[in-house]
């Protein structure tokens, strides 16, 4: 009996592709497995201004969220919570962060350096504002 019916396995016929050793991949395939064009040169680095810049955005992102769940959390337990004048500021502060952040790493000039000097003075004034003197 022939093996190859035993075990259910049959000969492959002879035009399903390369049966030989691994070819090395065409200039066709190093093309299309690249993306299609050049390869792709890695992101200039933005510098410290707007690496701080990045850091205060996500904080005055997370403040306001990390406030309403003192809320909810203070509200549930019958306790003051924090004042909505002060919720509302971080919001705002969230808002305006982020198409700042977007011009501070995106924009040239005077208009990156003005946006990502802003996000830390509107962090600092936030926190002084609405955390530390209250």
């Amino acid at each position: 009996m022939d093996p190859a019916r035993l075990t259910g396995h049959l000969p492959m016929p002879a035009d399903a592709g390369p049966t030989g050793p691994i070819e090395e991949p065409t200039e066709e395939l190093n093309r299309l497995s690249s993306g299609g064009g050049p390869s792709p040169e890695p992101a200039p680095h933005k510098g410290f201004l707007a690496g701080l810049a990045g850091v205060c955005a996500i904080a005055l992102v997370l403040m306001p969220i990390g406030l309403v769940a003192a809320l909810l959390f203070s509200h549930t337990r019958g306790m003051p919570g924090p004042h909505p004048v002060t919720i509302w500021a971080q919001v705002a502060g969230g808002v305006v962060a982020i198409p700042l952040y977007r011009l501070a790493t995106t924009r040239l000039g005077p208009v990156r350096l003005v946006c990502g000097l802003a996000l830390p003075v509107l962090f600092v004034l936030l926190l002084w504002l609405f955390w530390w003197s209250t």
